[in-house]
């Protein structure tokens, strides 16, 4: 089985203030947004990035996960 997850990412949901020109706070940040399905056995089969250049982006994931009703 396979899946396609997208998640997006803003600068401004973690300061409230808009745009910042300085995001050095956040680095090495870490978020699980998908714990969920990779304890449920799902993988990481691909990974791409979207950027708007600005203060948010795009992270698509592809997932795949062993089918064991067809084993």
């Amino acid at each position: 089985m396979e899946k396609l997850v997208t998640i997006y990412l803003d600068v401004a949901q973690y300061t409230g203030k808009g745009i910042r020109f300085s995001n050095s706070d956040l680095h090495g940040k870490v978020e699980e947004h998908l714990q969920e399905e990779l304890s449920d056995g799902w993988s990481i089969s691909n990974l791409s990035a979207l950027s708007n250049g600005t203060t948010g982006g795009w992270v698509v994931v592809a997932l795949k996960k062993e089918d064991r009703r067809r084993a």
